[in-house]
């Protein structure tokens, strides 16, 4: 186990690799680490009050990535097949985001960035409190989005589901297929480009704008 742990009390934790592949714990939570402390004044150690990891080349999560506060992810690929976990998290992936694992935000907001817009899900993807944000940095807004959810669940039961922002105007499509998607609203924001949309179950108000709109699912759809 990793614990990333701080001598004063709400302060972050900056984690710089090349390549990390996480098999057991890394955490900036305090539960479960040795009881120890620093000096001959006896300084306690806190619970760090957010997580940032850069990784300049692939991050593979295969064990527990998690901490109390906002966890951050800045990486070259992303394969999760593990667990994420915090009040809020957010990914920036230079290359493809894959999750067959589980990331959970127990107060806040997930977000999720792909520069080259390549996502791959077959697990749980769950904002418990918030919403989700599928490629709505302003640098990774442009790509076009190819989602594949087969086998993968995204919910948002108490917020949103945004594919880019409402104020996106430019030409870029948005594919998403498989798996079921779940959220009081669930807003694809497809600008001049086109949107097709098929999957298993749609539960929420959709909204959708772009040039060509295509909404298939095995459930009802509730149009905005």
């Amino acid at each position: 186990s990793f614990f990333a742990l701080q001598n004063s009390p709400s302060t972050s934790s900056t984690l710089n690799f090349g390549n990390l592949t996480v098999s057991g714990l890394l955490t900036g939570g305090s539960a479960g680490a040795p009881v120890f402390t620093l000096g001959s004044s006896g300084t306690n150690l806190f619970p760090s009050s957010g997580l940032t990891l850069n990784v300049l080349g692939g991050l593979q999560n295969l064990g527990t990535i998690s901490t109390p506060g906002l966890l951050t992810v800045n990486t070259g690929s992303m394969i999760n097949s593990g667990t994420l976990s915090a009040a809020s998290v957010m990914v920036n992936s230079q290359g493809t985001f894959a999750n067959s694992g589980s990331i959970f935000a127990s107060a806040g907001n997930i977000g999720l960035n792909a520069l080259n817009g390549n996502f791959v899900n077959s697990g749980m993807i769950n904002a418990i409190a918030g919403s989700v944000n599928i490629n709505s940095a302003a640098t990774a807004m442009a790509s076009n989005v190819v989602f594949n959810n087969a086998g993968g669940s995204i919910s948002a039961n108490s917020g949103v589901i945004d594919f880019r922002t409402a104020d996106f105007t430019d030409k870029a499509d948005i594919d998403f297929l498989g798996g079921s998607l779940s959220a009081q609203a669930i807003n694809f924001s497809g600008g001049k480009g086109n949107v097709t949309v098929d999957t298993e179950s749609l539960s929420g108000v959709v909204n959708s704008s772009g040039y060509n709109i295509k909404l298939s699912s095995l459930s009802d759809i509730t149009i905005g």
